[in-house]
């Protein structure tokens, strides 16, 4: 998105790199910054309010990259809808904000109408809740935790996957059949 309002979008257009590598290097240092901030938060949770970790803390940092990824592939397709960064802005407020809402962080499930309790479905952050209590404060591990971390799995996948479609069919049109792809 920056490139485009700074005008060097043709730039990037023109050097031999492809669209899963231009995808690549805008997503990976975003993940690196992720996954360095959820060590400073469960760092400042164990060692500042003394919060117990009764899970594996590998499986939760590796169940963790699921919901980065569904993230990043929201981030990437509303980048993709939008014509600068203050639209993006603006369509994050209405995409994150029910994703937000409908994950129980803000109200518990169960006390949401029934239509909105099947609506948290589609809230990949709503599986991640579930993770995250259970690996991190309640100690359990995959054997329990599957269906979550299968349903945000293919959630992100399938988020992550439109957005890049969309990214490579949106920036990559005008240029020669199968030079970026």
């Amino acid at each position: 998105m920056r490139e485009k309002e700074a005008g060097t979008l043709e730039q990037l257009m023109v050097t031999p790199i492809t669209s899963g590598e231009l995808v690549l290097a805008k997503i990976l240092p975003m993940g690196i910054i992720k996954m360095a901030g959820l060590v400073v938060g469960v760092s400042i949770a164990v060692f500042v309010f003394h919060v117990p970790v009764r899970g594996s803390l590998p499986l939760f940092f590796v169940l963790s990259t699921l919901i980065f990824f569904a993230a990043m592939g929201i981030g990437v397709y509303l980048a993709t809808l939008a014509r600068n960064m203050q639209q993006v802005l603006l369509l994050s407020f209405f995409v994150l904000f029910p994703v937000m809402f409908l994950s129980g962080t803000l109200v518990p499930i169960e006390n949401t109408p029934p239509a909105l309790q099947y609506m948290s479905y589609l809230s990949p952050l709503r599986y991640y809740m579930d993770i995250a209590f259970g690996v991190f404060l309640k100690g359990v591990g995959l054997e329990v935790l599957w269906p979550q971390a299968v349903a945000l799995a293919v959630f992100s996948l399938m988020i992550f996957s439109l957005s890049i479609a969309r990214f490579r069919r949106r920036w990559f049109r005008v240029l020669a059949p199968g030079r970026h792809e």
